[in-house]
């Protein structure tokens, strides 16, 4: 499900984003993309009513921007696993893998960079950032994966 949600230039979900992914997850949606804030908001597991995960990515950033600014100027790749099989009269779908690669547009050019590939002329300080936006992406999915 992709839900276009959530405040600008606000890097933690609100109560209604959550609230928004608790009703998904508790009617059997498996992954939830969030966009709108503009800037990174990180992954969580949330568990539905049935007791299934949801894999939600709050808010990818901005993948291309014209926009100025740091946080803003940032976004990311998101992939997982889809497992799909099927039991006797039930079929299963199990989410596994989650990983997330930041990604950064230069202002004034059309084009993302995986945030790994930049160095300190691109960026200053792009190492230190680099930890600071996986940190704050898999603060609650500490096993994310952040290649391909």
């Amino acid at each position: 499900m992709s839900l276009h949600f959530g405040l600008e230039y606000e890097r933690m979900p609100n109560d209604e984003q959550k609230d928004l992914v608790q009703f998904a997850a508790d009617h059997g949606v498996h992954i939830v993309l969030g966009h709108h804030p503009h800037v990174l908001q990180p992954a969580a597991w949330v568990k539905g009513k049935n007791g299934q995960k949801t894999l939600a990515i709050y808010s990818l950033g901005n993948f291309l921007a014209g926009q100025h600014g740091l946080y803003m100027q940032t976004g990311g790749i998101f992939s997982c696993r889809i497992n799909k099989w099927f039991k006797p009269n039930k079929q299963v779908i199990e989410v596994t893998d989650p990983a997330f690669v930041p990604t950064y547009v230069k202002y004034g050019q059309w084009q993302p960079i995986p945030l790994e590939k930049l160095d300190e002329k691109d960026l200053p300080n792009v190492k230190t950032y680099y930890q600071e936006i996986n940190k704050h992406m898999s603060q609650w999915i500490p096993d994310m994966k952040h290649s391909f």
